[in-house]
C-alpha cells in the first residue's frame, strides 16, 4: 500500500539526469550531451522524453517586475518505452539553440536545459541544467562596432517586447551610455541584435535629449530598424556606416 502511495507522490520514480558535453554554446549554436535514465523500482512506462531551452524575461504588471519563463525550443528525445527495475540508460542528444536565445555572459541572464520525462505519475521527473550562451559573431560584430562609436555598455536585460520578439514575446536588451561624439546628445541606445544564418535584424531604441515635454510625451525615443548581410557585417566601414544611420535619425 505504502509504496503504491510513494510511487503516485513521485517517491520511487524513475530519474533523469541530462550531463552537457559543452555547456557553453553561441547564439544558434548546437547543444551536445547524454541523458541518464536510472530505473525505479518497478518497471516504469516512459511516455515522452522532452529536452526544452528555457530562459526567463521581465514583464511590468502595474507597479511591479514580474519575471516570466518562456520555452525557446523543444526537441523529443524518445518516444514511448519502458524501462525495467533500477537499469540504466544513456541517450546522446544533440540540439541546435535558436539564434535569438539571450546571451548569457555579458550581464545576468538565466538560460537552462529543462529534461522532462512524462509518464503517469502524478510528479514528472525532470531535471535543469544551465547554459552559458556566447554572442553570435554577428552579435560580437554589432556590439564592438557601437562600441566603437564611443557608446559603453552598461546593462543587458531581456524585456517584455512583443512588438519586436518576433517568434518569442521579448526582446534581449542591450543598453549603451554615450560617451563620445553623442554624449549630451543621447539621453542612451538600446539595441536589440536577433541573428539569423544570413545576417542580422538591428533595432535602434534612439532616446535623445529631449527635454521633460519629449520625455513626458515620448516624442524623444524612436525605433529605427536595420538589416545587415553577413556582407554587410564584414565591411570594415560598418561603424562609420552605423555612425551615419544613427545621425540621420536623431
Amino acid at each position: 500500500m505504502f509504496k503504491s502511495l510513494f510511487k503516485k507522490i513521485g517517491f520511487g520514480n524513475a530519474k533523469v539526469d541530462a550531463r552537457l558535453r559543452n555547456p557553453s554554446v553561441a547564439q544558434g549554436g548546437v547543444l551536445e550531451g547524454d541523458v541518464f535514465i536510472t530505473g525505479a523500482d518497478d518497471a516504469t512506462t516512459i511516455d515522452e522524453l522532452h529536452l526544452r531551452v528555457m530562459t526567463e524575461y521581465k514583464r511590468k504588471s502595474g507597479d511591479y517586475d514580474v519575471t516570466e519563463s518562456v520555452e525557446m525550443a523543444r526537441h523529443k528525445l524518445f518516444d514511448r518505452f519502458t524501462i525495467q527495475p533500477r537499469e540504466q540508460r544513456s541517450i546522446p542528444f544533440a540540439m541546435q539553440i535558436p539564434f535569438e536565445t539571450p546571451v548569457t555572459t555579458m550581464g545576468w541572464q538565466k538560460v537552462y536545459l529543462q529534461t522532462t520525462l512524462e509518464t503517469s505519475a502524478f510528479f514528472d521527473p525532470n531535471d535543469t541544467d544551465p547554459i552559458q550562451v556566447a554572442p553570435h559573431p554577428y552579435t560580437e560584430r554589432i556590439l564592438s562596432a557601437v562600441q566603437g562609436l564611443g557608446f559603453s555598455l552598461y546593462k543587458v536585460d531581456c524585456e517584455y517586447a512583443p512588438r519586436f520578439g518576433g517568434r518569442y514575446p521579448f526582446v534581449q536588451e542591450f543598453e549603451f551610455k554615450p560617451t563620445g561624439e553623442f554624449r549630451g546628445r543621447l539621453d542612451e541606445l538600446e539595441t536589440y541584435i536577433r541573428p539569423n544564418p544570413n545576417g542580422v535584424e538591428v533595432v535602434f531604441q534612439i532616446d535623445r535629449r529631449g527635454g521633460f515635454f519629449g520625455e513626458m510625451f515620448g516624442t524623444d525615443e524612436s525605433y529605427n530598424f536595420v538589416n545587415l548581410s553577413a556582407h554587410d557585417l564584414q565591411n570594415p566601414q560598418l561603424g562609420t556606416h552605423l555612425r551615419n544611420y544613427i545621425l540621420q535619425r536623431m
